[in-house]
C-alpha cells in the first residue's frame, strides 16, 4: 500500500465532509472531548494535542457521526451559487480504536516533528486511515504569539484582540517545508496495528501555513480564529443552512469578506480572503512507503475565519483584522 494524501485532497476533504463542523467549531470541540478523550462535556481549555485533533477532524472529516443536510453554497460576494446535499462521512466502528491509537501516538510526538501514521483498511479512498502531523508551535500567551507572528510573512495575524478579561488564550501555528527545503527521516516502523514515519526539517525551511487561536473570556464570550494558506482561489466561500445569510462587508487588508448570520443567534462568523503578493513554494510528504514521495506546489491565497459565540456585537468580529 502506498497511501497518499495530497495538499489538495487534504483541503478538498474539508469542503466535502466537514461543512457543518466548519460552520460550528464548538460542535467539533465537543466531538473531540467525547470521542477522543472519553469525556462527556466540552473541555474548557484546549491543549496543543486537542487543537491538532481539531485540525484533523475539520480537515479529514473523521468523526464518528453521519450527518446529511441540504445547504447552499455561497460566493465571496454573498450570492447563492448552488444547493447541494452535504454529508459528513461516518467512520466504520471497526476502525475507531485503531484511529484513536494512531491519533494518541501522533499527539504525543514533539511539536517540532513531522509525522505520518496510517493503517490499511482495504480502501485507499478512506481519509481516516491516514493522519498527517505538521510541525507546530503552540502558545498560551497572546504577547508570545504576537511576537512570533511579527516575524511571519506568510500569514496575517489579528490587528487587535477582543478587549476584556481573558480566562484563557491558546494558539498553535502549523508549518510545512518550503519547496527548496529537505525532510530528514528520523524513524519508520509499525506499532499497535498501524504504521508510522517521523521526520524533521530545518527550522529555516519551515513555512507557516495555518494557525488556530482559541480565546475564552471571563464574561463567557469565546472566539476561534483560523488562518490558512490555499493553493488556489475558491469560487465557493462557505455553505449556509436554511435561514442563514451571508452579508458582504469590507475589511481593510482583505480582498473579500463575509459576515455570516447562523441559525444559532449566539454564533456568528466572518470569513475573509486575500491574494498573496507573491506565491509561496511548499513541499509535502505524500507517500507512506520508502522512498517517500514529495509533492510541491504554490500557495497563492490566504483564507481567514473568525467564529464568535455569546455576548458580543457581530460587527466587532471583522474589526479584529481591520488594518488602519
Amino acid at each position: 500500500m502506498n497511501k497518499k494524501i495530497s495538499a489538495n485532497e487534504f483541503r478538498e476533504s474539508l469542503d466535502r465532509h466537514a461543512s457543518d463542523l466548519k460552520a460550528n467549531p464548538w460542535l467539533a470541540q465537543g466531538i473531540i472531548a467525547s470521542e477522543m478523550k472519553g469525556e462527556t462535556k466540552v473541555k474548557r481549555k484546549w491543549t496543543t494535542s486537542v487543537i491538532i485533533a481539531l485540525l484533523m477532524i475539520l480537515a479529514l472529516g473523521t468523526v464518528a457521526y453521519g450527518v446529511t443536510s441540504l445547504w447552499r453554497t455561497v460566493s465571496w460576494q454573498g450570492e447563492v451559487i448552488n444547493t447541494v446535499e452535504q454529508e459528513i462521512v461516518k467512520m466504520p466502528e471497526e476502525n475507531v480504536q485503531t484511529y484513536n491509537r494512531m491519533q494518541n501516538y501522533i499527539n504525543d510526538l514533539p511539536e517540532n516533528e513531522i509525522a505520518l501514521a496510517w493503517f490499511d483498511d482495504g480502501n485507499e479512498s478512506d481519509y481516516w486511515s491516514s493522519i498527517q502531523k505538521p510541525m507546530a508551535k503552540s502558545f498560551q500567551c497572546m504577547e508570545d504569539f504576537l511576537e512570533y507572528m511579527s516575524g511571519v510573512t506568510t500569514l496575517t495575524a489579528p490587528a487587535r484582540f477582543p478587549e476584556g478579561e481573558y480566562d484563557s488564550f491558546d494558539a498553535v501555528v502549523f508549518m510545512t517545508c518550503r519547496d527548496t527545503g529537505k525532510y530528514e527521516l528520523i524513524e519508520s516502523g509499525e506499532k499497535d496495528s498501524f504504521h508510522y514515519s517521523r521526520f524533521r526539517m530545518d527550522e529555516a525551511d519551515a513555512v507557516p501555513f495555518e494557525y488556530y487561536i482559541d480565546i475564552f473570556m471571563k464574561d463567557g464570550t469565546s472566539y476561534i480564529i483560523q488562518s490558512t494558506l490555499l493553493t488556489e482561489a475558491r469560487e465557493v466561500a462557505t455553505g449556509l443552512d436554511e435561514g442563514e445569510t451571508a452579508e458582504s462587508i469590507t475589511v481593510r487588508g482583505m480582498d473579500d469578506a463575509l459576515l455570516i448570520h447562523r441559525q444559532d443567534e449566539t454564533v456568528y462568523d466572518v470569513i475573509m480572503r486575500r491574494k498573496l503578493p507573491e506565491p509561496i513554494g511548499w513541499k509535502q510528504i505524500t507517500g507512506t512507503e520508502e522512498p517517500f514521495e514529495e509533492e510541491t506546489g504554490l500557495y497563492t491565497e490566504e483564507n481567514v475565519v473568525i467564529w464568535g459565540q455569546d455576548n458580543f456585537d457581530p460587527a466587532e468580529l471583522a474589526k479584529l483584522f481591520d488594518v488602519e
